[in-house]
C-alpha cells in the first residue's frame, strides 16, 4: 500500500489539527448532524471516552469536514488512530485500512476523500477493540448504516447507487473485519448475489438500504 501524503503534514500529534491562532471556540463552516453525534457519543459513552475528550476529537474531525482534504494511507490511518482512540490497537487499524482502501480505491491512486474516510470511520466505530468479544447491537449497526447512506446522498434525494453498497458490501467481507464482527470466531461471509444487487441498478432508497445490509447482520453478525 502506498504511503503517499495529502496536502499538510503529519498527523502525529493533536496540536497539529488546529490551526493557527484557533481557539477551543472557534467556528467551523460545517456541523455534524445530529444523527451522527448521537451515535459518536453513544459508542464513546461505551468505551469510556470523557467529555473533554469527545470534545477533542469533535475539534478535529471538524477540521477536516471544513478542509473536506484528499487523504493518503498514512494520513488516513492516523486520523483514525486519533479521533477513534485505538492506539493499542495499531496492528488491527492497519489491516482495517488496508481493507478499507482496497475497497474503496478504483483507480488505485493511494488517494481516498474525506467522504470514504468517514464511511470507513463509522463501521470502525462498531467494532470491538484488541481481544474484545463484545457483540455489535443491530441497533447500533443499523444506525451507522442510515449514516453512511447519508454521507452518500449529498443531493439529498433518498438514493444512492448500486455502486456505493458494493464498496461497503466489500468491505464487510474483508476477514479483519468480518473477524471482528463475528466476535473473532472465524466464519465465511456471506456474500450477496449479483442478481440481488442487480434490481437496485437505478439506485436505491434508505430504507431499501438498511433491508439490505439488516439481512447481511442477521446472517453474519447476529449468529
Amino acid at each position: 500500500m502506498g504511503k503517499t501524503q495529502s496536502k499538510g503534514s503529519s498527523m502525529d500529534s493533536p496540536g497539529h489539527h488546529q490551526k493557527k491562532g484557533q481557539s477551543d471556540k472557534s467556528s467551523h463552516g460545517k456541523k455534524i448532524p445530529v444523527v451522527e453525534e448521537v451515535f459518536v457519543q453513544k459508542i464513546a459513552y461505551k468505551c469510556g471516552v470523557s467529555d473533554e475528550e469527545l470534545k477533542e476529537k469533535k475539534e478535529i474531525y471538524l477540521q477536516h469536514v471544513d478542509d473536506d482534504p484528499t487523504l493518503g494511507f498514512e494520513e488516513f490511518k492516523c486520523l483514525y488512530r486519533d479521533i477513534s482512540g485505538r492506539a493499542a490497537d495499531i496492528q488491527f487499524l492497519t489491516a482495517y485500512v488496508e481493507a478499507v482502501f482496497r475497497a474503496f480505491d478504483a483507480n488505485k491512486d493511494d488517494q481516498l476523500t474525506f467522504q470514504e474516510w468517514q464511511v470507513g470511520f463509522y463501521l470502525l466505530l462498531l467494532l470491538p477493540q484488541g481481544e474484545k468479544s463484545a457483540k455489535v447491537s443491530q441497533e447500533d449497526f443499523l444506525l451507522a448504516m442510515e449514516i453512511i447512506f447519508r454521507l452518500y446522498d449529498q443531493d439529498g434525494n433518498n438514493v444512492v447507487t448500486k455502486k456505493e453498497i458494493g464498496k461497503i458490501t466489500s468491505l464487510l467481507r474483508e476477514p479483519d473485519v468480518a473477524n471482528r464482527f463475528s466476535g473473532g470466531v472465524k466464519k465465511v461471509v456471506k456474500g450477496v448475489e449479483a442478481a440481488h444487487l442487480d434490481k437496485y441498478k437505478g439506485g436505491i432508497s434508505q430504507n431499501q438500504f438498511l433491508e439490505h445490509f439488516s439481512k447481511y447482520f442477521e446472517e453474519n453478525v447476529a449468529n
